[in-house]
């Protein structure tokens, strides 16, 4: 919960994870996992002036105290907590713990230069974006059945107990039944233009990464009826199938925190 707002990279993901990897006892062993930012658009206020610890917007009548909001152009953004609003000025400290648990703890969270409304300049505007910041989660789990039946998941012996989560809030909420595994890579392009896909530990520079190949494993749940086939200590065996797709992240901004 406390990485929830550490925007430093948009995304990240762990290999073959463990009891101890986060949210603890809740993922498969051996299985990937991994955590995407974000902040929606549906609320976006122009920037009309940017200095160091304030913001001049056009409308301030959505935004209130200790809300997280993102700063951006089309080459940067700055994701930080709002201290206080005077006039049509929102202000925000570097670390201010003491104010209402803000902790802006990254030395810089100015946001310098961006475009104003209405002036010339090669550079594009600027605009706050204010409805909701956050971060999602997508691991591997024991199904709600599964739960239900005292069962767990174990890919190798009883992958029909296995179900696909997404970690929103707090919550870990099931996404689809018989997902018994998933595999992750991350891809980006290099200075000449080779596509690159590796590991979570392999990602020297998580900013660069731009796209993310998946692979789901899916089982029927239900055992099919066949001969010469054995899981655990049944002779009939589940249907299963992999199924592999590759996902561009869009809107990568460089880091300006």
């Amino acid at each position: 919960e406390n990485q929830l707002y550490d925007f430093s990279t948009v995304i990240n993901g762990v290999d073959n994870a463990n009891a101890s990897t986060p949210p603890e006892n809740s993922i498969v062993a051996g299985t990937d996992t991994f955590s995407i930012r974000f902040a929606n658009n549906a609320d976006r206020i122009r920037i009309i002036k940017s200095e160091p610890g304030s913001i001049t917007v056009d409308d301030v009548s959505s935004l209130q105290p200790g809300q997280v909001v993102l700063a951006a152009d089309c080459s940067k953004g700055a994701v930080f907590m709002i201290t206080s609003i005077k006039g049509d000025v929102i202000y925000h400290k570097v670390d201010s713990g003491a104010d209402g648990g803000q902790h802006n703890t990254r030395s810089q969270k100015e946001i310098d230069n961006f475009q104003a409304v209405g002036t010339a300049s090669p550079r594009s505007l600027a605009y706050l974006y204010a409805n909701t910041t956050g971060a999602y989660q997508y691991f591997i789990g024991t199904s709600v059945a599964a739960k239900a039946d005292d069962a767990v998941c174990n890919p190798d012996d009883s992958p029909q107990n296995c179900a696909l989560y997404i970690r929103d809030s707090g919550q870990n909420l099931e996404l689809l039944e018989g997902v018994h595994d998933m595999q992750i890579s991350y891809g980006w392009n290099n200075a000449q233009d080779e596509l690159f896909f590796v590991n979570a530990s392999n990602v020297a520079n998580w900013d660069a990464v731009d796209r993310v190949r998946i692979t789901l494993s899916f089982n029927s749940i239900d055992y099919a009826i066949a001969s010469g086939n054995q899981i655990g200590n049944k002779q009939d065996h589940l249907i299963t199938k992999e199924v592999t797709r590759v996902f561009n992240l869009y809107n990568q901004l460089e880091s300006a925190l």
